[in-house]
């Protein structure tokens, strides 16, 4: 067995959550209040079956699932921000993981899975997907820059989500997605680095990435995805929850400073 990325010396956390490695294939756990490896086997067999669906629309995803280049996080209560706290920690030892490895690293993801029960639709997943990320960027000291290549005011197009100076794309997935790609059991947040999009372009990867994208895309669903079509890299924070927004849309990312 290859060593863990991920070491922790101690949990501390009261919260119901769980933190889980993928080592060739086998999932091990590497933080969490307790065992919870039967829900994130679950977690683990439905991304599985997403991504391995013929023309699945995004290749990332794919090969993250098969070199096993990704973490699954287990939280509860989505849309309260109540494991945030834990949530933000590993998303900080991810993000440090990421920019020491990232040439090995690639396709390195982070999923995010909230165990809820509750059926949401596509107005309800949005707001508790920001009123989450607020959340957890309410948990970084308020003097930690933010990435200097986004605005950190959510009413400009080029506001991005940013932990530890560096920005942060987020994919939501949910059951009621009019995204046939973004359809998932459980509300789930699927993190990367931006970084991680410019080291692919940097390696001349990244436009056939895109290319491949599409026409599988165009496969899956039959039609590409308005929000990408619309506003591609220029506005990142609408195309966040998968929900078809309208050029009016506000974002509703409040960050709470605690001096």
């Amino acid at each position: 067995m290859k060593e863990l990325l991920f070491q922790y010396e101690s949990d501390l956390t009261t919260q119901p959550t769980s933190l889980y490695e993928s080592i060739g294939g086998t999932l091990v756990q590497v933080r969490g209040h307790k065992d919870m490896s039967e829900e994130a086997h679950e977690v683990q067999s439905a991304f599985q079956s997403l991504v391995q669906s013929s023309n699945y629309p995004c290749v990332p995803a794919l090969l993250s699932f098969q070199r096993n280049q990704y973490l699954i996080g287990i939280y509860r209560d989505f849309g309260k921000g109540e494991g945030a706290q834990d949530l933000y920690r590993d998303l900080e030892r991810f993000r440090k993981i990421q920019n020491e490895r990232k040439k090995e690293l690639p396709f390195f993801s982070f999923l995010a899975v909230f165990l809820d029960s509750q059926e949401m639709n596509e107005e309800q997943y949005e707001a508790a997907m920001w009123r989450e990320l607020s959340a957890l960027s309410s948990k970084e000291d308020p003097s930690t820059p933010w990435d200097s290549n986004f605005s950190d005011d959510p009413s400009h197009p080029k506001f991005c989500l940013s932990l530890g100076g560096e920005a942060f794309f987020v994919v939501g997935l949910h059951q009621e997605s009019s995204r046939l790609a973004r359809r998932f059991p459980w509300p789930t947040m699927v993190f990367n680095l931006y970084e991680q999009f410019e080291e692919l372009s940097r390696q001349n990867r990244y436009e056939a990435i895109v290319k491949a994208n599409r026409a599988r895309e165009l496969k899956y669903q039959g039609n590409l995805n308005p929000m990408v079509e619309a506003h591609g890299e220029k506005w990142e924070a609408i195309q966040f929850s998968g929900k078809k927004n309208s050029n009016d849309w506000k974002c509703p990312f409040h960050r709470q400073i605690n001096k």
